[in-house]
């Protein structure tokens, strides 16, 4: 049954195994790993993530006011080489996102779908094991029942 991890980053790598030996990893195990970069990979632009409320819902300048974060706007370094190398490493796919919307988007195009492999094994021999086991065990009961003269 093939698995898939979804990866989604809003930066690049600062933190644990190298994203590369981990792709390395997965396809030992035969893991997909789609990637999904959630920014942008220009530092200068400035992400909008959206604000389903339409305004701040905590009032006044919100968390904008300190340089984003909270669903506001933010700047982010997106990694898209190693990402698109851990997607096609693993024979998953790289997707890139700069908006909720966007990301949406990725999400609804994620396989959804399950692949089902039917395999025949031959569970005759078992049978035929079990017979023979149950006649050995009958002839040892009728020996010990009534020896042979």
């Amino acid at each position: 049954m093939p698995h898939i991890i979804v990866l989604l980053t809003d930066g690049a790598s600062n933190a644990g195994p190298y994203p590369l030996i981990a792709a390395e990893q997965a396809v030992a195990r035969g893991v997909r790993v789609y990637t999904i970069g959630f920014g942008t990979t220009n530092n200068s632009s400035v992400m909008n993530c959206g604000n389903p409320f339409g305004e701040d819902p905590f009032g006044g300048g919100g968390f904008d006011q300190f340089g984003g974060g909270g669903g506001g706007g933010f700047r982010r370094d997106i990694d898209e080489v190693t990402l698109r190398q851990i997607a096609d490493l693993t024979g998953g796919e790289y997707y890139a996102a700069t908006s909720a919307s966007e990301l949406e988007s990725v999400f609804a195009n994620l396989p959804t779908y399950l692949v089902t492999t039917r395999e025949t094994i031959e569970i005759s021999v078992f049978f035929a094991a079990f017979g023979a086991l149950i006649i050995i065990i009958a002839m040892v009961i009728s020996f010990l029942r009534q020896p042979l003269p």
